[in-house]
């Protein structure tokens, strides 16, 4: 399997979907556990962005567990969500 940077990942995303994701920016961190992270989304969807913060990266299992902190998909049901 490759071994992705996060800055790597961060750039295919929009790629990959790009009639979802408009791009992917780092606000803090180094691409570990806390790093701060917000998904721009396209003009196709209801909602603007999503800024979610990393609490576990495994490498190892392929694990990540984060919480969406921000943005305006929170908005819709509640105020935290957090993803495994």
């Amino acid at each position: 399997m490759p071994n992705f940077s996060r800055k790597t990942q961060n750039n295919l995303l929009p790629k990959l979907v790009p009639q979802f994701i408009k791009r992917v920016d780092m606000i803090q961190g180094g691409g570990g556990s806390g790093t701060i992270e917000q998904i721009n989304i396209t003009q196709d969807v209801h909602f603007k962005c999503a800024k979610y913060r990393n609490d576990e990266m495994d490498k190892e299992n392929l694990v990540c567990k984060y919480t969406m902190i921000e943005g305006d998909a929170l908005l819709m049901k509640s105020n935290l969500c957090k993803f495994n």
